[in-house]
């Protein structure tokens, strides 16, 4: 995905969050494909300069679509001000009916999300560790969002797995916050914010090895590979039964959500149009 330059005979900037069209193009609208084949290839090759959103990304770019490493600038989103660790978040965390351990997912409900993979393991982590804890799916459906509850159906996890749908941001917070781990098996991201958010609440993560997300999280969280499901169960499984551990991952989380500065992308952005001029 990626924001077109404005103007095609000016020099130009333009913003590719991911080349989810290149490497998953099956995860993908048939419009969406469509709409990346006539326009987002064209404005890619017309712009001056090109700004990712990680270093994985910039990679991407240079070889899916052969740009030159100069013309591109990584500049890191960050988590807004409202995501902080919550203090006086059970009001919040009631009105949404959440129980008092819950695994927690952020994202749209869509097949690169892998959200099918992450109610697969939840199912094993409880056969192998008897685990208590509910899974929370935070999100608005999208497309191919039927097979999500296919295999909720599948499982008989029904009393166990929670699908909110949307949330206001301002209620995320608490919901991160209160979660004892958050999970996040997406098979492609080209940063993947939702993870940086938990991590700046407070809450443990843990992510798939794949793209940007080890870029995100550091060392602050637990890199899992998406070809291991029973290694990933076994993983969750330990860490709800690790509260030490858990605190750990939380307080190094804290520290590496906040190496991802506001002000640094204002300058870097400004850098980058700048030098477009």
């Amino acid at each position: 995905m990626f924001v077109p330059p404005l103007g095609y005979a000016r020099p130009s900037v333009t913003t590719i969050f991911d080349l989810t069209f290149e490497r998953f193009p099956e995860t993908m609208t048939r419009v969406g494909r469509m709409w990346w084949k006539f326009f987002g290839r064209r404005g890619i090759a017309r712009a001056t300069r090109i700004i990712t959103l990680s270093e994985s990304t910039r990679r991407d770019v240079q070889t899916f679509l052969n740009v030159p490493a100069e013309k591109i600038r990584v500049i890191y989103p960050y988590a807004r001000a409202l995501f902080t660790p919550q203090f006086n978040a059970i009001a919040t965390r009631a009105r949404y009916h959440l129980p008092v351990r819950y695994l927690l997912f952020v994202g749209t409900l869509e097949p690169r999300k892998n959200i099918e993979l992450l109610i697969r393991v939840f199912a094993r982590a409880r056969q192998i560790a008897n685990v208590q804890h509910r899974l929370v799916l935070v999100g608005q459906r999208g497309w191919f969002a039927q097979n999500i509850f296919r295999v909720i159906q599948e499982l008989e996890l029904n009393a166990q797995v929670i699908v909110l749908g949307y949330v206001p941001d301002a209620d995320l917070p608490a919901i991160y916050a209160g979660a004892d781990l958050f999970v996040y098996l997406s098979r492609y991201e080209g940063f993947g914010l939702p993870v940086l958010e938990a991590m700046a609440c407070g809450a443990p993560v843990l992510v798939s090895n794949t793209a940007a997300l080890p870029e995100v999280v550091g060392d602050a969280g637990v890199c899992v590979a998406l070809n291991e499901p029973n290694v990933i169960a076994d993983e969750i499984a330990q860490l709800l039964g690790d509260p030490a551990r858990r605190a750990a991952l939380c307080e190094r989380g804290l520290k590496r959500a906040q190496t991802f500065s506001l002000d640094r992308a204002i300058q870097q952005t400004l850098q980058v149009y700048n030098d477009a001029a």
